[in-house]
């Protein structure tokens, strides 16, 4: 997977830097918190349309899916607000290089799955490393299922260095559920008169990061010709759930 670049102020732990980050973990809740380092939630003007041309067609070609998508659920995460009430407190300046990026990838991960869920978060070798160069694994654990980050420090990075750009990269497994795939399909494809449908989906499923899904999703314009269904793919990728 791409890394996903993020910054890191380290101004009011400037001690903490020189002496290495500790290894504390971001306990589990299901409270509130505000970002350190935010994935924006992708836009609907990622999703592919085809180009069509108004005339319309009374028989629409192609298999409608079994589930009529109307609207979004309750508990959908859209966007930063809506991980921010799921997570504490944001842990401040005075707090350590580590606790810091573990808030992080725990709002990264409830921006992934884009549906609200109760996470914790621990880092491997006592913390994150700040060393030019240096890879740290970390885990966020979503509703019981692990979801693995690498945290990459540039090797361009020096101790002196009061603002960090590092990288992150979601691996392995991470979590798909129905309701955030209708909430998302909705939230990016509803237009007026559009009918949008899917294939029906288990409420809670394990699967890769950036791998097809075997789910698809569609919409119906019915003032375009040649009306048909147009399908999409089914992926939960590090920045949520992506039709392609």
């Amino acid at each position: 997977m791409d890394l996903v670049w993020a910054r890191l102020s380290l101004c009011a732990i400037a001690a903490a830097v020189m002496s290495g980050c500790s290894g504390s973990s971001s306990g589990e809740d299901g409270g509130k918190d505000s970002a350190s380092a935010p994935v924006p939630s992708p836009s609907a003007s990622s999703f592919p349309f085809p180009t069509l041309t108004p005339t319309g067609s009374p028989s629409p070609s192609g298999q409608a899916l079994p589930v009529r998508v109307t609207k979004t659920y309750q508990g959908f995460v859209s966007g930063l607000d809506q991980a921010e009430k799921l997570l504490p407190p944001d842990p401040g300046l005075g707090a350590s290089a580590t606790e810091k990026v573990l808030y992080s990838l725990r709002q990264k991960t409830l921006l992934m799955t884009q549906f609200k869920g109760r996470t914790s978060a621990w880092c491997a070798d006592g913390g994150v490393q700040l060393a030019a160069g240096k890879k740290t694994e970390c885990t966020v654990k979503y509703d019981g299922v692990n979801v693995h980050w690498t945290v990459s420090v540039p090797s361009t990075y020096r101790e002196s260095d009061f603002l960090v750009e590092y990288g992150v990269s979601a691996h392995g497994a991470t979590v798909l559920k129905s309701e955030a795939v209708y909430s998302r399909f909705w939230d990016g494809y509803h237009e007026p008169g559009w009918e949008l449908r899917c294939d029906r989906m288990p409420a809670f499923k394990v699967v890769k990061v950036g791998e097809d899904t075997g789910y698809d999703c569609q919409f119906l314009n019915p003032h375009m010709s040649p009306a048909a269904w147009h399908n999409v793919s089914v992926r939960i990728s590090e920045t949520g759930v992506d039709f392609t």
